[in-house]
């Protein structure tokens, strides 16, 4: 099973589907149903543009959770992912402001 996390990326950015089309020079359709879980598939050009964009990896933006693994296993590996990213984005933003 393949999660996608741009919701979750964007949201911690704090950025909004417009400005994160803008700055990456992708359509806002496309971002719009990226974060709405809208799309059956994304292109390489697209992740490679959300990655510069959100400053973060393709690890970041989808992951892969084999089929036999439970819900509730999914649910809190996602969340300890997420709170892990949020952590070192707020760590990297102190450090630049330094």
């Amino acid at each position: 099973m393949i999660i996608n996390n741009i919701s979750t990326i964007i949201g911690m950015r704090k950025m909004t589907i417009s400005e994160t089309a803008k700055l990456a020079g992708i359509a806002y359709n496309t971002v719009y149903n990226l974060y709405y879980n809208k799309t059956s598939g994304i292109d390489f050009q697209t992740i490679d543009k959300l990655c510069k964009v959100l400053d973060c990896t393709t690890n970041d933006l989808i992951r892969y959770i084999p089929d036999g693994l439970t819900l509730s296993f999914i649910t809190k590996n996602i969340f300890y992912k997420n709170l892990f990213l949020f952590i070192n984005m707020n760590l990297t933003l102190c450090t630049k402001n330094l």
